[in-house]
């Protein structure tokens, strides 16, 4: 069964996909360090169920979209996303 989101899945623009992805893990800033991974993840597969659609499929897409179609080189909207993450968030 093909869900809602599927078609805006497969379309989905790559600087508002970044940006949610910072806010995302911004707001994870103020919770614990080992709550983090694990509290994203409950997050992700609660999402996922509630639009019906697989979570491997969902990861592999946002894998795809966070490269260059080269597929080695990492966009810049998600580059400043992983430079965040590595550079500004505390391991409390």
């Amino acid at each position: 069964m093909k869900s809602r989101i599927d078609d805006k899945l497969s379309m989905a623009a790559v600087r508002p996909t970044g940006n949610a992805a910072m806010q995302v893990v911004d707001s994870l800033q103020r919770f614990p360090s080992e709550t983090r991974a694990l509290g994203l993840a409950v997050s992700f597969l609660l999402l996922c169920s509630r639009y019906h659609v697989d979570p491997r499929r969902v990861l592999g897409m946002a894998s795809n979209l966070m490269n260059h179609d080269d597929g080695t080189t990492m966009r810049p909207e998600f580059r400043a996303v992983r430079n965040y993450l590595e550079e500004e968030m505390d391991d409390d």
